[in-house]
């Protein structure tokens, strides 16, 4: 019964998710250019050793690396500051209250 309940939600995610997915790993694979006449041949990881001996492309990942760090850091620190600023104006106003309430 529980699977009858659960096989849209596992068909959608088969559909928009997985097999997206297989198919851009297995088009990676080949030399496949959108509107070219010629044949598509199997080239396997040349594409990616080429894509990693590419000194702009390392630049990139790590700007892209370093950015993403940065703010995920940034991000907690500043949260971090909204809950103590907010812990202090609330005890401050209890303690407002108590003396002039």
């Amino acid at each position: 019964m529980a699977w009858t309940f659960a096989m849209p939600a596992l068909l959608g995610l088969l559909a928009f998710v997985l097999l997206p997915f297989v198919l851009a790993v297995l088009l990676s694979l080949t030399d496949l250019r959108l509107g070219s006449p010629l044949a598509t041949e199997f080239v396997g990881l040349t594409q990616y050793q080429r894509i990693f001996n590419d000194s702009a492309f390392l630049h990139a990942l790590k700007n892209n690396i370093l950015f993403a760090r940065s703010r995920a850091f940034y991000t907690h620190l500043l949260g971090d500051v909204d809950q103590f600023g907010c812990r202090f104006l609330f005890q401050f106003g209890q303690i407002h209250s108590r003396l002039c309430g």
